[in-house]
């Protein structure tokens, strides 16, 4: 295999360089990834996020046509035509030391292209078929850089993962989304204990948002457990990686259960103890 090009190591630059911005809390797995396998992963995280980023971000009116673009940038990585952004031309060179399917980078473009109609979530049903688009997606195009040992079942701990790591976000967020006029927490359970997003954000009814928050986590906690399964079944390399995203996402869900109302006004987030002791549990679990 001929080693990159100037141009594909410059593009493999800019999606670490997304990484290292956004700060996620996958990058504190990444971070313990060998190289061959981080470099990979930043890109599939780069592209991920930048269509993402296109869905929050970007006026409404532009949103499905700049979808588009990168449905075609996909047509050009995975056929016979020549990328034309820098995270396309590094995803390129990844498919040829990884099989990252097509398919869920296009069920993330499909959940981006549905954020921009469906703004609420009736029930619990219609958030996982959001879901089953925005996060089971991820599951989908990490796994091949992760690799795993064929057991049957990974493909289902790797989805409740992701499941666990996206209803942690729709709780963290609340605050967040709502000024996006989006409302992912199911309006059914809203209706269960007795208050409206937009009360619980003015600070109303704080006992029944508690209440509310942890009905959504015992929920979220069940996706942690089933989904921790996965860690065994991944390439020993790897394990570690995934074990530090389980710790940082089931942090932050603590935190939320311990504090609702905080997490309403400010973002739930790890300090730096948290990741030190995060880390130091996923290497030497």
């Amino acid at each position: 295999m001929n080693p990159p090009t100037p141009q594909i190591e410059q593009a493999y630059a800019e999606c670490e360089a997304i990484v290292k911005k956004r700060e996620s809390n996958f990058s504190l797995g990444f971070s313990v990834l060998p190289v061959g396998r981080r470099r990979a992963i930043h890109v599939v995280y780069a592209f991920c996020r930048f269509v993402d980023d296109i869905s929050d971000e970007v006026k409404a009116a532009g949103v499905e046509a700049m979808l588009a673009e990168w449905v075609g940038e996909l047509d050009r990585i995975y056929g016979a035509g020549d990328p034309v952004h820098p995270i396309g031309i590094a995803l390129r060179d990844v498919l040829r030391s990884y099989p990252i399917p097509r398919e869920g980078i296009q069920e993330l473009i499909d959940g981006c292209v549905q954020d921009q109609s469906v703004k609420r979530c009736a029930d619990f049903a219609a958030l996982t078929e959001y879901c089953e688009l925005v996060a089971t997606s991820i599951a989908k195009v990490s796994l091949p850089v992760y690799g795993w040992n064929k057991d049957a079942g990974v493909f289902g701990y790797a989805r409740d993962l992701s499941f666990a790591f996206q209803l942690t976000n729709v709780l963290r967020d609340i605050a967040e989304d709502l000024e996006r006029g989006r409302v992912y927490v199911p309006e059914e359970d809203w209706k269960r204990f007795g208050l409206t997003p937009e009360e619980a954000v003015r600070g109303g009814q704080p006992d029944a948002f508690g209440e509310l928050v942890r009905f959504e986590a015992a929920r979220c906690e069940d996706y942690f457990e089933r989904g921790r399964r996965v860690i065994e079944c991944l390439d020993p390399e790897s394990r570690p990686c995934v074990r530090a995203m389980w710790g940082a996402y089931h942090t932050i869900l603590e935190k939320i259960v311990a504090d609702p109302s905080r997490s309403l006004r400010e973002r739930a987030g790890l300090t730096a103890e948290d990741k030190s002791r995060i880390l130091g549990e996923s290497v030497h679990e």
